[in-house]
């Protein structure tokens, strides 16, 4: 021990008489060599003349700068990597151009894609980038960033028109301005105003123009019967002609709608019907060309002073033959024209009721009266059946309403089609063959469909034009022009 603290003592003594720049490093029991003015100091300090001078942060690096000194990097954005740029060590966002190119044995395109423009395919397990795609690949090998209209190809081409030829399979024009049915002659396509209406479950009608053809059956016309003065019909064919199977060149008359009203007479129908022991479908037209009453299938009958139910002279030349209901000056006065008000029981075929009439001055407060029109069984007092037009106006309810009742529940539609005094005004009522739907058109147009309220088996009404007088004593008109009535039974008697 005396040895060691001999020892001791002359190593201390011997470092206190080195001159300097030498001083004892006792971590390495030897002497070190500095620079006047050293000891403990940082790395990038003012000793050292080969470095910038820089305080130490979590995360620095020390790397050689451009002077060339040494110098502090300061640590990058999350995210980034230390990355040469050829001069210098960065830190650096991974770049595309460092990624390995990935071949197509690996899933990548074996590409540098960084500059391409286009688009890629492959053939043959080899990538390429190209301004179009191909047809071959199921492109259309062109440009049509600027195409407008419709694209087709031939001969594997690709191009655009403004329409798509009828060649492949389009028409050839501009259709955005038609209405009607699409048709072709001769390769050239166009449009007909052909519109097609339901009438009933088991009808509908063709309207071309002004012409309509009210029809049970699909028919095939040869010719535009709209145009020509007289129309033939053969090549056509139309079953269930007089309720048996018809030939070429027969038509199914019994169909025939009022348009046609002046190539087919009321006593034409009457005669067809009557010597072709028709027992399954009736039909009716009346133009009300009688100076006196029966006019037809219809009887007058009047209440009241004044009241009348007859012919009236034609206000002009489209419109011959006019028949003028009035209810006189009675306050309570009426005028009726009516086929057997109990004649129909609905639920076994088809009932069609159509006219055309016009109510010549409106009911107001001071001359109200009432207007009913269709399916009705009572023509001077209060209804308990039937499916038929109403107006009454004191001032609250201008419009025509659609009715339908049954034992003298009624179902009532407001039509939104007000009563316009001296207009001729065109309806239609359709009652379907179980008597479960009835539909009510005005001027063409479905204004009302009832399900409830319809008299079915049991219940009775007939054909009824009536304007009743409820206060006042001034008399009220109403005119008719025509009146259609049509029954189809279901089955044949």
């Amino acid at each position: 021990m005396k040895k060691m603290f001999l020892l001791m003592l002359l190593v201390f003594l011997l470092a206190s008489l080195l001159p300097a720049p030498w001083i004892w490093n006792k971590y390495t029991g030897r002497p070190d060599y500095y620079e006047a003015g050293g000891g403990p100091h940082a790395i990038l300090g003012a000793l050292h003349s080969d470095t910038l001078p820089a305080a130490v942060q979590r995360g620095d690096l020390i790397v050689g700068n451009s002077t060339p000194a040494w110098a502090r990097r300061a640590i990058g954005a999350a995210g980034t990597y230390l990355r040469s740029d050829g001069l210098d060590s960065v830190y650096s966002s991974l770049l595309i151009g460092d990624l390995p190119i990935v071949t197509p044995a690996k899933g990548g395109t074996g590409l540098d894609t960084s500059g391409s423009t286009g688009v890629p395919s492959i053939n043959a397990g080899a990538w390429s980038v190209g301004a179009t795609l191909a047809n071959s690949l199921g492109g259309t090998g062109q440009d049509s960033s600027a195409w407008t209209g419709v694209p087709s190809t031939n001969a594997g081409v690709w191009s655009v028109a403004a329409t798509l030829a009828n060649t492949l399979g389009g028409t050839g024009q501009n259709s955005s301005g038609w209405t009607g049915t699409p048709q072709t002659a001769a390769g050239v396509w166009s449009s007909v105003a052909v519109t097609i209406t339901d009438v009933a479950a088991n009808s509908f009608r063709i309207t071309k123009g002004t012409s309509d053809l009210d029809v049970t059956t699909d028919v095939t016309l040869n010719q535009d019967v709209s145009s020509t003065s007289s129309p033939g019909f053969s090549n056509v064919y139309a079953p269930n002609v007089y309720g048996s199977t018809g030939a070429s060149g027969s038509l199914n008359l019994y169909s025939t709608s009022h348009a046609t009203k002046g190539y087919i007479t009321a006593q034409d129908f009457w005669t067809l019907s009557s010597t072709a022991r028709n027992l399954k479908t009736w039909w009716w037209y009346e133009e009300f060309m009688n100076s006196a009453t029966p006019a037809g299938i219809f009887n007058a009958v009047t209440n009241g002073t004044g009241a009348s139910s007859t012919t009236q002279a034609t206000p002009n030349n489209t419109r011959p033959g006019i028949w003028r209901l009035s209810t006189g000056t009675t306050a309570s006065g009426y005028g009726v024209l009516r086929a057997g008000q109990e004649s129909l029981m609905f639920s076994a075929g088809t009932y069609l009721f159509e006219t055309e009439l016009n109510v010549t001055t409106l009911s107001d407060g001071t001359n109200t009266f009432v207007v009913k029109f269709g399916f009705l069984n009572n023509v001077t007092g209060v209804e308990t059946d039937g499916a038929y037009f109403y107006y009454s106006d004191s001032g609250a309810s201008p419009n025509w309403m659609a009715y339908t009742e049954n034992n003298s529940v009624t179902t009532v539609t407001d039509t939104g089609v007000a009563v316009a005094a001296g207009s001729w005004v065109k309806f239609l009522i359709s009652v379907n063959a179980d008597a479960t739907l009835v539909t009510f058109y005005i001027n063409g147009v479905l204004k009302a469909t009832h399900n409830t309220n319809i008299p079915g088996n049991g219940r009775r009404c007939g054909p009824v034009f009536t304007i009743i007088k409820t206060l006042g004593t001034t008399a009220r008109t109403m005119d008719l022009d025509w009146a259609w009535v049509h029954v189809n039974l279901t089955a044949s008697r």
